[in-house]
């Protein structure tokens, strides 16, 4: 292990020098263009423009993707669009469960008893709500989901009969999903934490906790070999047909819209992004009474515990008694049993060094079946309908935390109504903020959500204009050549291309590239994939790799140059990939790529603007600021209700 660890790191510092290389060559070639081509790559930062409002200059400024904060602005939209369970989770947290109770507390017009009740229960809620969120919702059904992402494009054409068929391992869309899959494993926390032990093995004393430390918050890098990229691909497979094909067979037709990402007519939400949504956030809409129910249960005891002081003081008396005489016995206990549980513990970690995994076989089956579950109950007629019906809805995240909050709410009004322990005042009251807030704060979110739209649609077209004007300033540039490469690269298959891609991308720009292709062909034959790909036929020798270094270096200064244009900007990899897959002077295909990018890039601020104005609405600024008028509310009922009780008396 520590070998592949050795070699995937050099790998990683050999392409960061070949990179910076590369890198280098471009911007050389880019500082001999015309003054004229030079201004012509300035002139968009100044034509991109909402007006000279602070708005719109921070708009600007996100978009040209200028310092530290449009950097952390764009990684936490990305962080929303992947995990939004989480992001719920971790903000309602900050803003309903710590500062709203607080702001509860002092505000005027409302009883204290009713104020502490409010805040309790506001507290309660948000605390189980987030810990749900964070561990179900933004753990096991995110990488639920990440599974059932992976399945769909697993999936070849829907064939005349109605079956749905698997794609090959050996294609190169399936080696792809392989490459990312692994790449994404190696970056957890398991795979850190190996690393890092791997790496402080060899240390003694402190020195050992500081290279631990060192390596555990540090940066870690894992190439994969094609070797693995191979069997990650057929275990991919493998686990597709065996586990997941049946279910996706019982409805193909709605399949194949997910597959092929069709769109609602009336809006821009895909079937695909309604189907995420929906059972990513099935978490919230689940659990919503669980966690009222649970709430209201901890309610009385923890109003008690909070608030009754005398009550307190006695527990805790006690509970430092029975803590003491605990001591005691774990005292003894550990004094008997230390040197064995020492023993067995170094046991352990000699067994397992080097292959500590956080991710075993239990969790991963535990978030298969989960994925299998998913795709059972989304490929069912009534999960078809479901899909459909959100897709209608611009904004399907927002209105499944609408359906959580109503359903919060109609727990908590029924439950409140039929409490023997709340005086019929306080259920009166408690009812009354309830359905106030709910009511007003869902249509406050809607609100202001719908009249920020504009902003959107001006980003959008800003984001727009700055993609025409990377591929303009990249066509301009008279230093590169855009003249298609002739490559005969006879019969290799996907996995030998990839090998061979990797391989010349490394040796690209070495001085001497008659040694390095020796080099790297040796290490090619010494991988599986390669000795299978030349005993099934395929030629691979030095003749290939010149041909496509060759070819390289024609197409790789195009896609450094793509590369530098996009900066910072959001998803910069994914933009440069894709506008290097096209032919730039194809104005249809560019046009096509550009309003994907866009729409993509305008339906994660979207995401991200609807989730935070909800949570920040409907979670905190109007609960708090309806707590003096539903107080009012509340008093004047009752006047009323008293009324009638004594004119009810009298006669």
């Amino acid at each position: 292990m520590k070998t592949h660890l050795i070699y995937s790191q050099n790998n990683h510092i050999n392409n960061n020098n070949l990179a910076y290389k590369r890198k280098k060559s471009t911007q050389q070639e880019f500082k001999e263009q015309t003054t004229r081509e030079k201004n012509y790559e300035n002139r968009p930062a100044r034509a991109i423009s909402f007006g000279g409002s602070a708005v719109s200059r921070t708009i600007n400024s996100l978009i040209e993707n200028k310092g530290k904060v449009s950097n952390f602005v764009n990684g936490t939209i990305n962080f929303v669009n992947e995990n939004e369970a989480a992001y719920n989770a971790i903000y309602s947290l900050l803003v309903a469960g710590i500062i709203k109770p607080i702001a509860v507390m002092h505000m005027p017009g409302s009883e204290e008893k009713d104020k502490q009740i409010v805040a309790t229960k506001n507290f309660l809620q948000a605390f189980l709500g987030s810990f749900l969120g964070l561990t179900i919702g933004g753990g096991f059904v995110k990488k639920a989901m990440d599974k059932v992402k992976i399945n769909l494009k697993l999936i070849d054409d829907v064939d005349d009969n109605g079956k749905i068929k698997a794609l090959k391992a050996d294609s190169s869309k399936v080696l792809e999903l392989a490459k990312d899959a692994l790449k994404k494993e190696h970056k957890g926390f398991g795979f850190k934490f190996s690393q890092a032990v791997e790496n402080a093995k060899n240390a003694q004393g402190f020195s050992k906790i500081n290279t631990f430390a060192k390596s555990f918050t540090g940066k870690t890098y894992y190439t994969p070999t094609i070797d693995e990229i191979s069997e990650k691909a057929e275990s991919l497979v493998k686990n597709f047909e065996s586990g997941h094909l049946k279910i996706f067979q019982r409805n193909p037709k709605f399949v194949q819209q997910l597959k092929h990402q069709v769109k609602n007519a009336k809006s821009g939400t895909t079937y695909a992004d309604a189907f995420e949504t929906l059972w990513k956030n099935s978490t919230g809409a689940l659990t919503s009474i669980g966690k009222a129910k649970i709430s209201s249960i901890l309610l009385p005891g923890v109003m008690a515990f909070l608030f009754a002081k005398k009550n307190l003081e006695k527990e805790r008396a006690k509970e430092e008694e029975q803590r003491a005489a605990r001591a005691k016995e774990t005292t003894l206990t550990n004094s008997n049993s230390f040197k064995t549980q020492q023993a067995k513990f170094q046991q352990m970690m000699n067994k397992n060094s080097g292959k500590i995994s956080f991710s075993g076989g239990l969790l991963s089956k535990s978030i298969n079946g989960l994925a299998q579950g998913i795709e059972y109950m989304g490929m069912s007629k009534g999960g078809e309908k479901l899909t459909k019906a959100l897709a209608h809805a611009k904004k399907p995240s927002a209105r499944m935390s609408d359906i959580e909050s109503f359903a919060i709410t109609a727990y908590w009004l029924q439950n409140t109504a039929r409490s023997k322990k709340i005086e019929p005042s306080q259920k009166l009251g408690l009812n009354i903020h309830s359905a106030l807030v709910t009511i007003v704060s869902s249509t406050t979110a809607f609100i202001i959500d719908w009249a920020l739209d504009g902003l959107i649609g001006k980003a959008k077209d800003a984001h727009s204009n700055k993609l025409n004007s990377i591929v303009d300033s990249v066509k301009n540039n008279k230093a590169l050549s855009f003249s298609n490469p002739e490559l005969d690269l006879g019969d290799l298959s996907a996995a030998a291309r990839m090998a061979v891609k990797d391989s010349c991308l490394e040796i690209l720009d070495c001085p001497n590239q008659e040694e390095a292709i020796r080099n790297a062909l040796y290490e090619l034959k010494q991988t599986k994939t390669i000795q299978n790909a030349i005993a099934a036929g395929e030629q691979i020798d030095e003749n290939l790799l010149k041909r496509f270094i060759s070819a390289l270096k024609k197409t790789e200064p195009i896609n450094q140059a793509l590369k530098e244009q996009c900066g910072n900007m959001m998803d910069a990899k994914k933009i440069s990939k894709t506008l290097s897959n096209i032919d730039l002077f194809d104005e249809k295909a560019v046009n096509s790529a550009v309003k994907k990018l866009t729409d993509g890039y305008g339906k994660k601020l979207s995401k991200f603007k609807s989730l935070t104005i909800f949570t920040l609405v409907v979670r905190f600024l109007v609960p708090v600021l309806m707590v003096p008028i539903s107080g009012k509310l509340k008093r004047k009922v009752v006047e009323l209700a008293e009324r009638n009780d004594k004119n009810k008396t009298k006669a």
